[in-house]
């Protein structure tokens, strides 16, 4: 079932939401998900933060819902060394139902020394 709703302009928009940050986290030789079971922490622009759990849908997978802004990303998992990136902006959506666009990132892991 798709759940959608009328805007006043007659233009119909999906209920649904778009996540601002979808994070893949993958073992950097074999480029597949793990069962390292990551723990992946979000962080914004004003200091809050969050540890995320991941997408049902895909293995390996991880989305975070916000506004508009600017993120960093830490990936942690036993036996990797730590992932981190910042800077990752999301700018707001131009479409008539506004939201965000998502920025994609793919977490690449690497086996620990």
């Amino acid at each position: 079932m798709l759940v959608v709703q009328a805007c006043d302009d007659g233009y119909t928009c999906p209920l649904s939401i778009d996540p601002a940050l979808r994070v893949a986290v993958v073992d950097s030789i074999t480029q597949e998900p793990s069962v390292m079971m990551p723990t992946v922490t979000i962080g914004t622009s004003t200091g809050a933060s969050v540890e995320l759990g991941a997408s049902s849908r895909e293995p390996g997978v991880f989305l975070a819902y916000g506004a508009s802004g600017v993120y960093s990303v830490v990936v942690r998992a036993d036996g990797y060394a730590q992932f981190a990136k910042g800077g990752i902006a999301v700018s707001a959506s131009t479409g008539k139902c506004g939201g965000v666009n998502t920025a994609r990132l793919t977490a690449k892991m690497q086996k620990a020394m």
